[in-house]
């Protein structure tokens, strides 16, 4: 199995865990962020997964899958490089 198999395969089994559309927002964002997929390229110690950037947009294109919200703050918002 590959990195990217790997990878795929422990989000979408978190968030086969973890999302439900009816879950309230700001619970899972809080979890999200707690499991580090909120910013899968920074390193653990800041709340990330260290993950290269080829394998957090994997994360990312799992989490739009299945439309859940969270996963790539560390490129899309500024207030996550500060």
């Amino acid at each position: 199995m590959s990195d990217t198999d790997e990878v795929r395969h422990e989000v979408g089994a978190w968030l086969v865990a973890e999302w439900t559309p009816d879950r309230p927002r700001a619970e899972f964002l809080a979890a999200v962020v707690g499991a580090g997929w909120a910013a899968p390229r920074w390193p653990p110690q800041w709340f990330g997964r260290g993950l290269s950037d080829e394998l957090g947009h994997v994360v990312e294109q799992e989490f739009r899958r299945v439309g859940a919200p969270g996963s790539g703050q560390d490129r899309h918002n500024l207030y996550a490089a500060t």
